[in-house]
């Protein structure tokens, strides 16, 4: 039992700090003029492009106050650095039902609920061939994911 907690406290430790490259960080100043936050709900070092390089999916918080606004980004690496890529922004009022993350890995399988089996009627699905970032609301509308294809995110709806 005291190893199990002592595992726990140091994966804890470890998620704490969240740690940016520089040049991610140089994308993040350039893009946001205003001091940003990162936030440890939602933080994923994946691979969207494909290019074997690491990408970042994260949701900052931006303002002061009553002022505060959340955003969901990517970073996607290059060669010379990184891209700034805004999927969401929302004030953080509206995040009392927050939205539930999930990186869904190169190889998985998704339904396309935009392409139907004429036979069966079912969905047909979709193999991933990069990482991609799925965002699943705690209640109303449909689920959503971002796939990074040709330079830009192409967004689909997971569920019916």
């Amino acid at each position: 039992m005291t190893i199990l907690i002592a595992l726990f406290l140091s994966a804890q430790a470890g998620t704490s700090q969240i740690e940016l490259p520089p040049k991610a960080k140089q994308a993040l100043n350039i893009a946001l003029t205003v001091k940003w936050q990162l936030s440890k709900q939602f933080f994923h070092q994946c691979e969207l492009n494909g290019d074997s390089l690491p990408d970042y999916a994260m949701k900052l918080t931006v303002g002061e106050d009553n002022c505060v606004v959340e955003y969901d980004v990517t970073l996607i690496a290059d060669p010379d650095g990184y891209g700034f890529h805004l999927l969401g922004a929302r004030p953080t009022w509206l995040s009392l039902a927050p939205n539930r993350v999930v990186l869904r890995c190169k190889g998985e399988t998704i339904p396309d609920f935009e392409h139907f089996d004429h036979e069966t009627g079912q969905p047909r699905e979709i193999v991933l061939q990069t990482d991609a970032i799925e965002f699943i609301p705690s209640v109303g509308c449909c689920a959503v994911i971002f796939i990074f294809n040709n330079g830009r995110f192409q967004l689909r709806d997971t569920s019916d």
